[in-house]
């Protein structure tokens, strides 16, 4: 610590034994509470998984494949077959990512970055909004359930950050007897992995890989491993990205949603300063049977549940129909006579409107239910010859 270079775990499930002596060693230091000792049935995999209560957790994986060059010997009833069989232990901890979605997430400032590249949450700071949760792509920070100490607060590893202040290595690292988990430097831990990594490959492990995502937003990790398989079969992602990196689509979805959401407003704002408009040309006060029955006849023509329809409707009958009958010709008809025929001539308009357009002017789509079968056109109605089955027995 004293030279501020970066630290990290290596762990290489291959020289496990599976005594889980890594995860007595960080109860006993870090005084993290029990589980609950429930027998979980699962093979030894009792802990389950990472969290707040288990900061390090040993992983019993079977897998029906064979170990690096391992002699399968037929097995079970059928003697002619072989039946390969594994048994992978992995310690699993934090990972103490370079860029990480905890950190970032985080509102109060609890989660920081140390000097040794680790990530800290300091339990003092944090409020338990729980932020760090949602946003680890590994699922190991978690939330301590009641009724344990501290409650409410999100714990996860501290790569024993407290005797690493101390000079001394993690308690995990200290106690692991087969030196399956390595804590180093950084680089030096990176070349390590990738030695061992060659000496698996030629003694038959084929299937053999690091894990250090480091071409992700996540930019590599400071507890990486060597796994034997796919990452899937450890829980481990096998493209782990952090939560911020959808920052920009998901804003941009935002702005379309609104400004989708403001043009659809755009038709009842013209419908309605339409409408105003044509409340303070005819004076509200002075309205009578006329006026009121164009109002409706706009809605009308406009089309039910149509926005487009409707301000059209709103412009076409008191602009339209009413405005343009006042250019009747008043010379050769009798004055008395020319307001009724107006009224006359709206109303046929609006009849041969509706008898052509009885949705409106802009018909509104008709919606059908996804998944819902059109009915079937009966032949009868079309006049063309029904086939029908011939009967049985006939």
């Amino acid at each position: 610590m004293r030279d501020r270079v970066e630290v990290g775990f290596f762990t290489d499930p291959s020289v496990c034994i599976g005594c889980k002596a890594c995860e007595v060693a960080c109860k006993e230091w870090n005084e993290v509470p029990d589980d609950g000792f429930t027998w979980s049935g699962n093979s030894y995999n009792n802990t389950g998984q990472l969290g707040a209560s288990t900061w390090r957790h040993v992983m019993f994986l079977e897998q029906d494949r064979a170990k690096g060059n391992q002699v399968a010997g037929p097995m079970g009833l059928n003697q002619q077959s072989e039946d390969p069989f594994r048994w992978v232990f992995l310690s699993d901890v934090c990972k103490h990512c370079e860029e990480a979605g905890c950190l970032e997430a985080c509102p109060t400032g609890s989660i920081v970055r140390t000097e040794v590249g680790s990530v800290l949450v300091q339990n003092d700071v944090c409020n338990g909004c729980g932020y760090c949760v949602v946003s680890c792509p590994f699922g190991v920070i978690d939330r301590r359930p009641e009724p344990l100490h501290d409650a409410g607060g999100a714990f996860k590893c501290t790569f024993c950050y407290d005797r690493q202040k101390s000079g001394l290595v993690p308690a995990c690292a200290k106690v692991c007897p087969t030196e399956s988990i390595v804590f180093g430097r950084l680089d030096d831990l990176r070349a390590r992995g990738a030695e061992r990594l060659q000496q698996l490959k030629q003694s038959g492990y084929s299937d053999a890989q690091l894990y250090d995502p480091t071409e992700t937003s996540v930019r590599g990790i400071h507890a990486f491993f060597l796994i034997l398989g796919e990452p899937e079969a450890y829980g481990l992602p096998p493209k782990p990205q952090i939560p911020t990196i959808y920052l920009t689509s998901a804003w941009t979805s935002a702005f379309l949603t609104a400004l989708a959401f403001s043009m659809g407003f755009a038709p009842q704002a013209v419908g309605g300063a339409l409408f105003v408009e044509f409340i303070g040309t005819v004076q509200p006060g002075m309205w009578n049977v006329p006026e009121t029955f164009v109002i409706f006849a706009a809605l009308i023509v406009g089309g039910r549940g149509n926005n487009w329809g409707a301000a059209l409707g709103a412009i076409l009958v008191p602009v339209g129909f009413l405005e343009a009958t006042r250019l009747l010709p008043q010379t050769w008809i009798n004055p008395n006579l020319v307001d009724p025929l107006r009224w006359v001539i709206i109303g046929l308009v609006l009849i041969l409107v509706l008898y052509f357009r009885p949705q409106g002017i802009i018909p509104e789509r008709k919606a059908r239910f996804p998944g819902v079968p059109r009915p079937a056109r009966r032949e009868e109605d079309a006049g063309r010859p029904v086939s029908r089955p011939a009967e049985v027995g006939k």
